[in-house]
């Protein structure tokens, strides 16, 4: 490699932080000016092109080569953090990242990457440290604020969430994902209404992102603001028509709001997603139950019976539906076999029979 090449591959290894137009423009420069010698450099940048790609094992392919010629290379150590993180294998993530500080201690987007791994593997208060440690590092570090605002959240640390949360929007005032976790916040700390507001700026800024809408929906829905809940849990499943749990979400706010026949089809949805759903066939007979369609509610617990044999509660709608319809007989034959799986259930199930 020339004289030349030098500042290129120096620009290179602080891709990170960049614009993602500029950090892909400078993964391809710096594979240009290596690409003659298949050095540490050209294996970091390939795995830097490939993560690009989203080809993430080849990636963690191409960083490895990396580290095992050049041992106490920083940034290969983080990058492969990061690779083996957007895998969802965060235990490797956590080792990969920990090599990089223990090369470079104050390395703080390596920090940031230790504390994600932490805090998708439960351990929030490790995950808080590494934030606060990136912080101190660098500190106009709006992604490690975030981070830090989320696991102070999962600790129950409302307050020091909406703080966190807050700083990182002062250092970055479009930060959607900082907006939508300063919502939640507010939602720990009972500020409905603040939180609210907080999840609308996120989607003003970022209006393509289903989680958004979902946890506004759940807010509206914890106000008992179930029209709102409705529209926007309509919004999440339009961006992201699989989403189960958003339909039950939209499902429970239509029970609210007395439209039946539209939690119905909410539950037909979810069912047709997950065929084998035997949550979604008992709340489709709960469903059924609501609009009066006693034999449809059978035939909905029935199926989720036939999915889930010891799901107690679906014993229990049955049985009910059965003393409804005067089938004292099947709705004795529902209460034998609670008394097996929930006793307390298969007790209120004998007073309906013989009330």
């Amino acid at each position: 490699m020339s004289e030349s090449e030098a500042p290129v591959l120096e620009r290179c290894l602080s891709l990170v932080r960049l614009d993602p137009k500029v950090r892909n423009e400078l993964i391809l420069r710096g594979l240009n000016a290596v690409s003659e010698v298949r050095d540490a450099n050209f294996y970091y940048f390939k795995g830097e092109e490939y993560r690009m790609r989203n080809e993430l094992c080849e990636a963690v392919e191409a960083y490895k080569q990396a580290i095992q010629i050049k041992p106490d290379y920083a940034e290969a150590y983080r990058s492969l953090g990061a690779a083996y993180y957007d895998l969802g294998r965060h235990a490797e993530a956590l080792e990969a990242c920990k090599q990089a500080i223990r090369i470079k201690p104050d390395y703080a987007n390596a920090y940031v990457i230790l504390g994600a791994a932490y805090y998708n593997l439960g351990r929030h208060a490790e995950a808080v440290k590494a934030f606060k440690r990136a912080i101190q590092i660098e500190p106009d570090y709006a992604n490690a604020y975030s981070g830090l605002g989320a696991a102070y959240y999962d600790l129950g640390k409302y307050t020091d969430s909406v703080d966190a949360c807050k700083q990182a929007i002062q250092i970055k005032p479009d930060y959607a994902e900082a907006y939508s976790k300063l919502g939640y916040a507010y939602v720990g700390l009972g500020r409905q209404t603040e939180a609210v507001e907080a999840l609308k700026r996120a989607i003003q800024i970022k209006p393509d992102d289903a989680v958004f809408y979902a946890r506004l929906g759940l807010t509206y829905y914890g106000l008992e603001q179930y029209a709102e809940a409705v529209e926007a849990f309509k919004h999440a499943i339009k961006i992201k028509p699989d989403w189960t749990e958003v339909y039950n979400g939209l499902g429970a706010a239509y029970y609210h709001l007395g439209m039946h026949a539209e939690e119905v089809e909410t539950d037909k949805q979810v069912i047709q997603i997950k065929p084998d759903d035997a949550e979604a066939y008992k709340s489709l007979g709960d469903a059924y139950y609501n609009l009066g369609s006693y034999m449809e509610a059978v035939d909905a617990c029935k199926q989720a019976i036939r999915i889930d044999p010891d799901f107690a509660g679906a014993h229990y709608s049955l049985g009910h539906m059965y003393v409804l319809m005067n089938m004292k007989g099947d709705a004795l034959d529902e209460y034998k076999i609670l008394k097996k799986l929930d006793k307390e259930s298969a007790d209120k199930l004998f007073t309906l029979i013989y009330e």
